[in-house]
């Protein structure tokens, strides 16, 4: 029996789960069982929370251990393949050491194609940078001496993440040093984007609706660079965002629908928006519906090019510098049309209706810039293949 674990540690599996919806089913379709392992409990620094979910999809299993002897009546004591969801910083160390422990090969698959932090060469703070910078280096030193494992295979959808593992310094050195193991992945595969496929798909939904895609506004990764986040702040991005989407839905006579990052707090949105509709983890199918895609920064926008939806940005400081760098990214390496909140009176901005209307939504030369694209077919046959050559 060909076993699979997704190795992941969260209070919110829902998330995980959103985003790679397809892939797991592509995991049932072709694996006999397949088992979601939430580490969790083994976190070195963790707050005292139970998981949210139990059960899921038919034929995913849900296993939130509690104990070493838990993981020792569960895991083949010779050979495991898990698919890696788990961050590597200091609180996930054991984690990685009982991996290692259980003879886990390991599997990253990285499908998203949006701009990660790579693209966007974001200067954090020093703490932050010298915190990741350290972690990153001891988590090199201890799988050189197989205290920690390795990647076995990296699926990565973006050219220029590839290209800059294969021109990294310990890639060079590995060739001339190679009785140690310098590199971080055995393996690295090109695979397609998430989303490619969508355009490809019937579509007689008529396009009515303009959606906003939120990214969180309290998303942890920007409290972790630049701490907490005040109530003016708050309450004056919500109300420069509520504003600009009431002008541009009386300007087309279109319903508004607010989409909410899988971490959102429904309440506090509904709070700021009530007079729109609200969804959360039901993103992709509203999107179909789009006339418009209005965002700051979110892997969604590129699931938005691919079903060839106009798209209009909004950056304020409000976001922070690390959500405003990442906009940035998106509107420099896309060519995507922006609103700036902090002008005065920006929601007088003239001919905004004539503005939108010119919205390019051809997104050919991005798609080669970016990407390399295999048939859906093959594309699958790959991530399978390289899979079952870990068994």
């Amino acid at each position: 029996m060909k076993k699979i674990f997704i190795l992941v540690s969260s209070n919110d599996l829902k998330k995980y789960i959103y985003i790679q919806n397809r892939f797991l089913d592509f995991l049932i379709k072709n694996f006999d069982k397949v088992v979601i392992v939430n580490f969790k409990k083994f976190e070195l620094i963790s707050k005292n929370s139970k998981p949210n979910l139990k059960k899921i999809k038919k034929k995913i299993q849900i296993y939130n251990p509690k104990s070493l002897n838990d993981l020792k009546k569960y895991f083949d004591p010779v050979n495991n393949v898990g698919i890696l969801n788990i961050p590597i910083n200091f609180k996930n160390y054991l984690i990685l050491r009982i991996l290692k422990k259980f003879n886990f090969k390991l599997i990253l698959y990285q499908n998203l194609g949006d701009f990660g932090n790579f693209e966007n060469k974001i200067k954090n703070t020093l703490s932050f940078s010298l915190k990741k910078k350290f972690c990153n280096f001891i988590y090199k030193i201890l799988s050189i001496i197989k205290y920690f494992p390795i990647i076995e295979v990296y699926f990565e959808a973006r050219k220029k993440i590839l290209k800059s593992y294969k021109n990294s310094y310990f890639i060079k050195l590995n060739k001339k040093i190679n009785f140690l193991e310098l590199k971080k992945f055995k393996k690295v595969v090109q695979i397609n984007p998430r989303d490619f496929f969508l355009n490809k798909r019937k579509n007689k939904q008529l396009n009515d609706k303009i959606v906003f895609l939120d990214s969180n506004f309290f998303h942890q990764d920007r409290i972790d660079r630049e701490g907490p986040i005040n109530l003016n702040q708050e309450i004056r991005y919500f109300n420069s965002v509520r504003k600009i989407l009431n002008i541009i839905a009386n300007e087309f006579k279109k319903e508004i629908v607010i989409c909410l990052h899988p971490t959102s707090n429904y309440e506090i949105y509904k709070k700021y928006f009530g007079n729109f509709k609200i969804v959360q983890f039901n993103s992709h199918k509203i999107m179909d519906k789009a006339f418009l895609v209005i965002a700051h920064e979110t892997s969604l926008i590129i699931n938005a090019m691919f079903l060839k939806k106009k798209i209009l940005l909004l950056k304020t400081k409000d976001l922070g510098k690390y959500n405003s760098d990442r906009i940035y990214t998106y509107i420099k390496n896309a060519n995507l049309r922006f609103i700036d909140l902090d002008k005065k009176n920006f929601y007088k901005l003239k001919n905004i209706k004539t503005y939108i209307n010119r919205i390019n939504d051809n997104y050919k030369n991005f798609y080669k810039k970016n990407y390399n694209f295999k048939s859906e077919r093959k594309n699958d046959e790959v991530i399978l293949s390289e899979i079952n050559k870990l068994f």
